[in-house]
């Protein structure tokens, strides 16, 4: 069995083939990955004024800056490829993890604020059971299996109104 550890230096040509190799360089970026399941807990914990699962984006970023105070430009630009926290929310509003709106009334003293949720691509491949058993393990606690009924429950029901929709 081989595994394949991330690292600076590229990888030798003689040893990997071409399809292969791409695929390993392609899976470089596991920092990348969990930066994505950070941005999506934190999203979906957030209720921006509603139930809606929204978070202004300029909230995030002040999280993410509580969570690893000593994060410099160069080190973003490093592990997630943008040195700027905007450059990698965009990066996910591109590949449809996130969705960007502009909040006429974002309740922060400013007039207009970017509002992100979560978007379709998130709620298909990642879902928001993985979400909740996310956020629950980072923080050391045990999910409620009332919470896990909900959510469930929720998910059958929204596909059912989409049968109903398409019919």
């Amino acid at each position: 069995m081989f595994f394949f550890v991330p690292s600076s230096r590229p990888l030798p040509s003689c040893t990997i083939s071409g399809a292969l190799r791409q695929d390993l360089l392609a899976d470089a970026k596991p920092a990348l990955r969990g930066l994505l399941m950070v941005c999506l807990a934190c999203v979906y914990s957030s209720n921006h004024g509603s139930s809606s699962h929204k978070l202004a984006e300029q909230q995030l970023v002040e999280h993410l800056m509580r969570l690893d105070p000593e994060s410099t430009r160069a080190a973003r630009q490093r592990a997630f490829g943008h040195d700027e926290w905007e450059g990698v929310f965009d990066m996910f509003v591109k590949q449809h993890y996130l969705i960007k709106e502009k909040d006429e009334d974002a309740g922060d003293g400013s007039a207009v604020a970017n509002v992100l949720s979560l978007g379709p691509r998130a709620l298909l491949e990642v879902g928001r059971q993985q979400i909740v058993y996310f956020t629950h393990e980072a923080v050391g606690a045990s999910v409620d299996a009332a919470l896990l009924q909900e959510l469930t429950e929720d998910d059958y029901a929204n596909a059912h109104a989409a049968e109903i929709e398409v019919a």
